[in-house]
């Protein structure tokens, strides 16, 4: 599977992720740009 790092905004990251945490009758909490800017610096350090 490709990478999405580069292709989306961390912004778009974070709607999706929070979607799919959201979906299907789960109850994920909101997915912020934060965290996905926190990550993304953690793994390409």
């Amino acid at each position: 599977m490709p990478g999405y790092a580069v292709t989306l905004a961390k912004v778009e990251i974070a709607q999706a992720l929070t979607y799919i945490r959201s979906a299907w009758a789960n109850h994920g909490q909101l997915v912020t740009v934060k965290e996905v800017a926190t990550l993304h610096e953690e793994l390409h350090k």
